[in-house]
């Protein structure tokens, strides 16, 4: 009698570049449809890997933890398997895919998404998912010359570029200045450049009761990012700028002057 196979071991893994709201819908979606399809292989869902509102893109500033962690079982031979939506949730950038590469062909491991599956371990195979490595890093250029021309737009305009809003303005997108945080900015320049350290400015702070922008406790490292961020001194900018030295300008600036240039 033939010994049964034993079923693969499959992880199952999910990504989503961007979800401010964090309701995990996208990322539910996709693990749903990557679960029938690893079980309409026979395979044995083992783990779920789910990077939700987390790039794969050179542009991308978080971790991809669950990534990492899925390579790590690979690795390590918890799974031979992976289900996955499609595979630019796997990668976006060729460096990855070149990673990925030899770590699926030393261990076996099958790769199936959704729209078919994939042998990297075939010429083939491996000419099809190069080819949709760039196609992907292509697109994540184009979107950020977008986004940034967008940027430009808006600053012209006098606009913010989205987001969360800066301390000292309201929401709205046009740098209009929120009163009662006014006062709280004045006197955190006024006291910086009169050489008070940062430590000492959030223990203050933090004392009197005074919240950031999303209703929390304030930290040197917060702090030091207010005092660079261009919207302190009515200036908007699609760069980044280093915190500024003592008697910098910026502190003689008031939320809600005109825009000035960056």
């Amino acid at each position: 009698m033939t010994p049964t196979k034993a079923p693969r071991r499959a992880g199952i893994y999910a990504r989503i570049s961007s979800d401010p709201n964090g309701t995990a819908l996208g990322v539910a979606r996709q693990e749903q449809d990557a679960r029938a399809l690893a079980e309409s292989h026979g395979w044995q869902v083992v783990d779920t890997y789910v990077d939700n509102d987390v790039s794969a893109s050179s542009y991308g500033r978080k971790p991809r933890t669950q990534y990492l962690r899925l390579l790590a079982d690979i690795e390590s031979g918890r799974i031979n398997a992976v289900a996955v939506w499609a595979l630019d949730r796997l990668y976006r950038r060729p460096i990855d895919l070149e990673r990925l590469i030899p770590l699926v062909e030393d261990k076996g491991v099958l790769m199936a998404t959704v729209g078919g599956d994939h042998d990297l371990s075939t010429r083939g195979g491996l000419l099809h998912a190069r080819i949709m490595g760039a196609v992907a890093a292509d697109e994540s250029r184009a979107k950020s010359d977008r986004q940034k021309r967008s940027n430009v737009q808006r600053r012209e305009r006098g606009l913010s570029h989205g987001g969360a809003r800066a301390y000292g303005f309201v929401s709205n997108g046009t740098m209009e200045p929120a009163p009662a945080e006014v006062a709280v900015v004045q006197e955190l320049f006024a006291r910086f450049n009169g050489g008070s350290s940062l430590r000492e400015l959030v223990r203050d702070l933090n004392d009197r009761g005074v919240l950031t922008v999303r209703g929390g406790s304030g930290s040197t490292r917060r702090c030091g990012r207010s005092c660079a961020t261009p919207a302190m001194r009515g200036s908007l900018s699609t760069t980044a700028r280093p915190c500024p030295g003592r008697g910098s300008p910026w502190s003689v600036r008031t939320p809600g002057e005109p825009p000035g240039p960056s």
